[in-house]
């Protein structure tokens, strides 16, 4: 696809155009300049930087059999975080499409604009997953813990005063 598809300012263009998005969606902020090598001292724009890259390259890789690039779970993982409705978390991947046609030179022919649009949409439904699939997890910790204080609460109420010390 890479060959009859020119692209303004390259793929570098459209990763950073999208790593605008997708940070605006995760509520991080990432300041200009910042890249993979800080991916100790600020993990969310390490992980916004990476996504967006694999992304880019998975939508302009020639084999059509490439798997969804696995950075779109770490992408999901920090959404997910975010107490935002899916709809606002994953709207940066929706974006992608606006993104490209925005960086798109030349006039594009119907098949390839079909194949860029398809590869988009795996790109939308793996991160739609991958989120789901993260929150639930989330909402399972979370009543987990909430069942481990009710116990501890149990425990208090049954343990005698006397047991508890002086101080109580």
């Amino acid at each position: 696809m890479s060959a009859h598809l020119r692209i303004q300012g390259g793929r570098e263009a459209v990763a950073r155009a999208w790593s605008d998005a997708l940070a605006a969606s995760s509520g991080a902020s990432v300041s200009k300049g910042e890249v993979s090598s800080q991916r100790f001292s600020n993990p969310v724009a390490y992980r916004i930087d990476r996504t967006a890259r694999d992304v880019v390259r998975f939508l302009f890789e020639g084999d059509w059999d490439a798997s969804v690039p696995e950075s779109i779970d770490d992408m999901c993982h920090v959404l997910a975080l975010q107490d935002a409705e899916p709809s606002v978390a994953l709207g940066s991947f929706f974006r992608l499409r606006q993104i490209m046609l925005e960086h798109i030179e030349d006039e594009i022919d119907r098949a390839m604009l079909l194949q860029l649009d398809e590869r988009i949409d795996r790109c939308v439904l793996e991160a739609v997953d991958r989120h789901v699939r993260c929150r639930e997890q989330i909402m399972q910790m979370r009543i987990g813990e909430l069942k481990r204080r009710e116990k501890m609460l149990e425990r208090m109420r049954e343990t005698p005063v006397t047991e508890l010390g002086e101080g109580w």
